[in-house]
C-alpha cells in the first residue's frame, strides 16, 4: 500500500470539488524553483476560495492562468488569492504544515480585508 496524497485536500467552490494538489501543481507549473501550499479558507459567496501561499518573491496570478492553460487544468484550479512568504512553514519532517499555512494565509487575508475597510473610509 502507497499514501499517494491526503484524502481531505479538496475544496468545494460553487459546489465543485477542487483538488488542493491540482492547484499547487498550477503554481509549480508556473514557477517551478520554488516552494507552494494551496489551502482553502471561507467565501461567503463560493463557499470557499483558493489561496497560495509561495515562497516565490514575485508571484503573478496572469503567470498561473497561463500555467493552468498550458497544461489544460480547470479554471477553478487557479487560486484567487497568492501570498508571497519568505518561508513556508514546516514540520520536523520537512514536509508542509498546512495547519501553519491555512493560520498564516486567513492572518493575511483579515489584514488584507481591514486595509481595504480603512481605503474605503477614507475615500
Amino acid at each position: 500500500m502507497t499514501i499517494a496524497g491526503r484524502a481531505k485536500r479538496f475544496a468545494k467552490i460553487a459546489g465543485e470539488m477542487v483538488s488542493l494538489a491540482v492547484a499547487e501543481r498550477v503554481a509549480s507549473a508556473a514557477y517551478p524553483d520554488w516552494r507552494h501550499a494551496v489551502v482553502a479558507l471561507p467565501d461567503s459567496r463560493r463557499g470557499e476560495r483558493l489561496v497560495l501561499v509561495s515562497e516565490a518573491p514575485e508571484i503573478r496570478r496572469e503567470a498561473l492562468i497561463g500555467a493552468a492553460q498550458r497544461e489544460h487544468l480547470p479554471e477553478l484550479a487557479i487560486p484567487r488569492d497568492v501570498i508571497a512568504a519568505v518561508k513556508l512553514p514546516l514540520l520536523g519532517s520537512g514536509k508542509t504544515d498546512y495547519p501553519a499555512v491555512t493560520r498564516l494565509a486567513a492572518t493575511a487575508a483579515e489584514s488584507s480585508a481591514d486595509s481595504e475597510a480603512r481605503r474605503a473610509a477614507a475615500i
